[in-house]
């Protein structure tokens, strides 16, 4: 038999398979615009070992001047593809929710965990094969604890060419002087506030955070089981400073963060930090609990999902916010008439005693006898009624009675006019 042809040399592939070919080879994406530079073999390009950097950062940069780190010679080359379910719950959240525009500057709140690590290369991805042109950056906010050292992040983002700002915050000593009643809540609005700062003075308009559906689910229930209130984290809002947060993956599992993170081999930075493990955090109890109803009905997230969803919506959060305030203020005057309408009744506890021991019993002697009078006029009138009715004949005790009678079915049929009760007839128990 003839012999086969040889195959086409390096880079000379057949037209047909190209295009199907290029969809999974890496890219060089700069953040002026997207450059594809197709390579051999994507999986080889991923696990080789990083090119050497002539500039590398030898330690962690100040929090005064955050200035990125050099990056390779090729951005981006060494960004993992995500999976398409990812992608796509990513892509309806956008959608939903226009958490992405044209011109857009996002700025990654990453934390080296696997949801922040997992956001950034869905980023990266996004930023190639999206309609829409946009600037990744990160951050990355050290508080300073022997704890936590997030600074292996520094060469790994470098050789993804992103810019990069890393911030050192002694948040752990202000909580030491602060002593506040949850150090985890302190340290994360902390966090943010670094991080609203370094949106402000580098020009990113927008702060991405990796909050996925299961924080958005625990979140809700715990608002409403502990403060009574029916909210959650919302996709999108704007900050009190001008800045705009996201969260790309508001409709993202945590299962899917962490099997990417595993299949990629992602840098994921552990969080030794021993506030975190040595007290009981409400929210892994909230997450135990959540575990074991999605266990008995698998469909419990999407159900959670779909309820959530309006609580998201920027109208429906201010009108629940005006329903509570509304209904604080209407209790706070109610229970401001309460007490000075026992003010005015009682008086002030010392001028009781004063007047009760001036007067000889005060004035709970004077209502006491207010009450014995009141007492014996009734019985008074009740023993000249019945004198009356003994003086009269049969005859007129049973027409008295008829009147009474009929008396008492006109009184039934009283109408209100003006606040004030009227029978008709001019009837009164005076005339009987």
């Amino acid at each position: 038999p003839p012999r086969p042809p040889p195959p086409p040399p390096r880079g000379e592939e057949e037209e047909d398979d190209e295009e199907e070919e290029d969809q999974d080879l890496p890219v060089v994406v700069s953040l002026a615009g997207v450059v594809a530079t197709p390579v051999d073999d994507a999986d080889d390009v991923a696990t080789q070992p990083l090119p050497e950097r002539d500039e590398a950062p030898s330690s962690p940069l100040p929090a005064s001047s955050p200035t990125p780190p050099t990056a390779s010679s090729s951005p981006h080359q060494h960004a993992k593809r995500p999976p398409k379910k990812l992608l796509k719950c990513v892509g309806e959240a956008i959608l939903d929710w226009s958490l992405i525009e044209e011109g857009d500057r996002v700025l990654l709140g990453l934390s080296g965990g696997k949801d922040s690590l997992s956001l950034l290369h869905v980023l990266l991805h996004l930023q190639r094969v999206a309609p829409v042109n946009f600037e990744v950056a990160c951050a990355t906010v050290d508080p300073t604890t022997p704890s936590f050292d997030p600074s292996p992040l520094i060469p790994y983002v470098a050789s993804l060419g992103v810019e990069y700002f890393y911030l050192k915050d002694h948040i752990v000593d202000y909580a030491s002087v602060v002593k506040p009643t949850s150090l985890c809540a302190y340290c994360a609005r902390m966090k943010r506030g670094v991080l609203y700062t370094a949106c402000l003075q580098k020009g990113y308009n927008k702060l991405a955070l990796a909050h996925h559906l299961d924080d958005v689910a625990e979140s809700f229930l715990m608002n409403a089981m502990h403060n009574g209130q029916l909210r959650t984290m919302r996709a999108k809002y704007a900050a009190d400073r001008g800045v705009t947060v996201i969260r790309p993956l508001v409709y993202v599992r945590e299962r899917l963060t962490t099997e990417f993170a595993l299949q990629a081999k992602l840098p994921v930075i552990g969080d030794n930090c021993p506030a975190c493990f040595e007290e009981p955090k409400e929210r892994a109890r909230v997450k135990k609990l959540l575990a074991k109803e999605a266990a008995a009905f698998p469909n419990l997230f999407n159900s959670l999902r779909a309820s959530l969803d309006p609580l998201m919506d920027d109208d429906v959060t201010n009108a629940l916010k005006a329903h509570v305030a509304t209904k604080k203020n209407r209790n706070r005057r109610t229970d401001r008439r309460k007490d000075e309408r026992r003010r005015h009744q009682n008086g002030p506890p010392k001028k009781r005693a004063a007047e009760h021991a001036s007067d000889g019993g005060g004035k709970h002697a004077n209502d006491n006898a207010d009450d014995d009078q009141g007492g014996k006029q009734q019985q008074q009138q009740e023993d000249l009624l019945r004198r009356r009715l003994a003086d009269l004949d049969d005859a007129a005790l049973e027409a008295e009675l008829a009147r009474r009678a009929a008396a008492r079915s006109r009184v039934e049929e009283t109408t209100t006019t003006n606040g004030a009760t009227t029978t008709p007839g001019g009837v009164d128990d005076d005339d009987f």
